[in-house]
């Protein structure tokens, strides 16, 4: 099913996983002998010739369409036809304008080898029901408003062979790099600025270090210089002043020569 690449907008129905994706019934298509050897088709019924009065006539007869379908899966859009078609079992809901969460009822479509819901407005988590999509080997969520951390279930679908997260709000540590997941690297992830952990650079202890430090960096930034307690202010200043007329008084009194000085001082920028 590709719906990819449409304005459709709206939340993503729930009631998707009633869809049978999977090998379709010997009964619903019809193979074709073409310059490809035996390839599925679908028969239709095709009604010839037209009488005199441009009207149809004669009998029935079935011709058969070869199905080629082109189809991005793994970061690569290939053409399939052929009895790969069989094997081809999709869900692709990119570059549209679809938003809400994602329906965790996603993790029942059990059969489908690629899931693609990329270049959307979908927020939310991601549902931990993925882990169910045993024969998925294509999960692409990029460039959405994901939120949250990634769910380390997701670790146990062994066929996964391509995943990227890009561009989202993702927070928290990757998935452990084991199984499918040792295999991709940082651009499986960028863009979320708050996700750490192997193989992104940044590690989770920093990550959890520097929030208060950066926090208490931008209080002391904001902080203006008149932004302070005045009472104290006004007191630290009097009793500086205190101090200091104190001590003069108290080197006049002490020394006679110095106190002659400063009257002589006094007496000539009065005169002056």
């Amino acid at each position: 099913m590709d719906l990819s690449r449409n304005f459709f907008s709206g939340t993503i129905p729930y009631c998707f996983y009633n869809i049978t994706f999977g090998k379709l019934a010997a009964s619903e298509l019809v193979y074709a002998m073409n310059s490809f050897g035996w390839v599925p088709g679908f028969s239709l019924p095709y009604k010839s010739l037209l009488n005199k009065d441009s009207q149809i006539e004669g009998t029935n007869f079935d011709f058969h369409i070869p199905v080629e379908i082109e189809f991005l899966t793994k970061y690569r859009s290939n053409l399939y036809h052929g009895l790969v078609l069989d094997m081809m079992s999709t869900l692709d809901l990119s570059v549209n304008k679809l938003t809400g969460e994602i329906p965790p009822e996603l993790g029942r479509l059990s059969s489908i080898f690629a899931l693609n819901l990329s270049h959307n407005q979908l927020n939310g988590p991601i549902p931990k029901t993925f882990s169910n999509l045993t024969q998925l080997e294509s999960l692409d969520l990029s460039h959405n408003n994901l939120s949250g951390e990634i769910p380390s279930v997701l670790t146990d679908l062994t066929f996964l062979a391509a995943f990227t997260v890009a561009y989202n709000n993702l927070s928290g540590k990757v998935p452990d790099m084991k199984k499918q997941f040792s295999t991709f690297g940082e651009s499986s992830y960028e863009g979320n600025s708050f996700l750490c952990g192997a193989p992104l650079k940044k590690s989770c202890t920093d990550t959890d270090e520097s929030p208060p430090s950066s926090q208490k960096s931008s209080e002391a930034n904001d902080g203006r210089w008149y932004e302070v307690d005045l009472l104290a202010f006004f007191t630290s200043f009097l009793v500086s002043c205190i101090i200091f007329f104190l001590g003069v008084v108290s080197v006049l009194y002490i020394n006679p020569h110095w106190r002659q000085r400063c009257f002589n001082l006094v007496e000539d920028r009065m005169y002056w």
